[in-house]
């Protein structure tokens, strides 16, 4: 009878071990999964970001060579670069299912939220730039650096 005690203990106690081994296992994939996935986010809002940010750096490289120059070719490719952002979509980032569905979650995101303030703060700076434009079509070149360098 104490063999069959020791033995029915000894099952449940290694059962217990394997449901708790296997649980662990379980927990430890979830949590990797999740920091996969949080890394990911943070790939593709900086994918996106950086798209922005050299955008917008070229384009103040252009627009101030042709403030000063009046060379139409630092327009064209001012223009070029400026139809590059219109239409920059977060969906052109993504390059597979897996960085979409996390795109996906970080347009529902106080990331975005913040990608979009940037967003606006370039729409803005635009007319500033369409602005110089102008003034060096007219021949104002004074005004236009001023506009531009403040």
């Amino acid at each position: 009878m104490k063999i069959r005690q020791s033995t029915n203990r000894g099952l449940v106690l290694s059962l217990l071990i394997a449901a708790s081994l296997i649980t662990l296992t379980v927990m430890q994939k979830n949590i990797d999964t999740d920091r996969y996935d949080s890394g990911l986010r943070k790939f593709i809002s900086y994918k996106l970001t950086e798209r922005l940010l050299s955008n917008l750096k070229d384009r103040s490289v252009y627009i101030r060579a042709y403030s000063a120059t009046s060379n139409s070719q630092k327009l064209t490719l001012f223009r070029k670069l400026q139809s590059d952002w219109l239409a920059l979509q977060p969906q052109s980032i993504a390059e597979n299912e897996s960085e979409k569905d996390q795109l996906a979650i970080i347009l529902e995101s106080q990331e975005w939220i913040s990608l979009q303030e940037k967003l606006v703060m370039s729409k803005a700076l635009n007319k500033f730039e369409n602005k110089a434009i102008s003034e060096v079509d007219s021949g104002n070149m004074r005004q236009a650096s001023q506009i531009l360098y403040g």
